[in-house]
């Protein structure tokens, strides 16, 4: 084989070696933002399940929406969970259980740690991130007042037609996180 032959045979294998590489991120970066995304309508989902359970609760005081609210709660509570690891250096079974809490798939979370990891600097990521963060405040606020209701309802002190403000507080922090 001429030298000539080879050189153009070594660029050929270097060429495709770096094909092969560029494919392989790009699929792992689409499936990682898919799975985000997936996380992202649990995350809205829960939040306005939850929303809608405490109120029903708080209405109808029957523990199967207590119940329901706890459920759905921990879908949002679960995915800050992960969040707040992510950014502080947490191992990778402290960010898995609250993917999981958020009920991410299992087999989407390496790829969800990595994406965060790899990426959590580039403007677009480090956007939505905040998002995610500034929203965990009334995620917060909602356990609360859930926390509330349910004490209230259990020792008897629900005053009848005074659930109004409390009512507005759910509806007011639903609205600025479907926002």
């Amino acid at each position: 084989m001429s030298r000539k032959n080879l050189s153009l045979l070594i660029v050929v294998f270097i060429a495709s070696v770096a094909l092969i590489a560029v494919n392989f991120y790009t699929i792992k970066i689409l499936s990682a933002t898919r799975a985000y995304i997936l996380g992202e309508s649990q995350y809205s989902k829960g939040q306005k399940d939850a929303s809608l359970s405490l109120s029903a609760y708080l209405q109808a005081e029957n523990p199967a929406y207590w119940q329901s609210f706890n459920t759905a709660i921990k879908i949002p509570v679960g995915d800050n969970i992960a969040r707040k690891e992510l950014t502080n250096g947490g191992t990778d079974s402290e960010i898995t259980a609250g993917f999981l809490m958020g009920k991410n798939h299992p087999d989407d979370i390496p790829d969800m740690i990595w994406l965060f990891k790899t990426f959590h600097s580039v403007p677009f990521m480090r956007s939505a991130i905040k998002i995610w963060g500034d929203a965990e405040p009334m995620i917060n606020s909602l356990d609360s007042i859930g926390a509330s209701v349910h004490a209230r309802i259990v020792s008897h002190q629900v005053q009848p037609g005074g659930q109004g403000e409390t009512m507005k507080r759910i509806s007011d922090i639903s609205s600025k996180l479907s926002a």
